[in-house]
């Protein structure tokens, strides 16, 4: 009596963790080919002139990570203070607010843009996650 008991309580509850763990691995393969398609799309156009200072050298998509890597036309040391947290708030700003990255970054997404100087040495990253989004966006 007791082992269908339990058969009755634990296969329901096994069968819904199976179908949610294979629900969540189909969504995150699916985020993955979203994120290579649309990496795949702006690679054939690279590099691009963003800004007067800026070009997008180089876009990747790894798993559900779209890497973006610009190459700013001056030196690190020339890059004014304020400009760190100023790229940091225009860079999630825009990706919150944008719908179809908004909905990729619910959904497990994320973005990461790597900024390199003229001589190409390390300046700055920014990751961009749905945490970092506010609520009710």
């Amino acid at each position: 009596m007791k082992t269908r008991w339990i058969l009755a309580t634990i296969a329901p509850l096994f069968l819904c963790l199976l179908f949610t763990v294979q629900t969540r691995t189909a969504l995150a393969d699916q985020v993955a080919e979203t994120v290579a398609a649309a990496v795949g799309r702006l690679q054939a156009r690279l590099p691009v002139r963003v800004d007067e200072h800026t070009t997008l050298v180089s876009v990747q998509a790894v798993g559900k990570v779209a890497k973006y890597a610009f190459q700013l036309n001056t030196l690190k040391q020339h890059i004014p203070p304020k400009w760190y947290s100023l790229q940091r708030k225009v860079l999630t700003d825009q990706a919150c607010q944008h719908p179809v990255v908004r909905k990729l970054l619910k959904e497990g997404a994320s973005y990461l843009y790597i900024y390199t100087d003229k001589k190409s040495r390390f300046v700055t990253n920014v990751r961009v996650r749905d945490a970092e989004c506010p609520r009710g966006q």
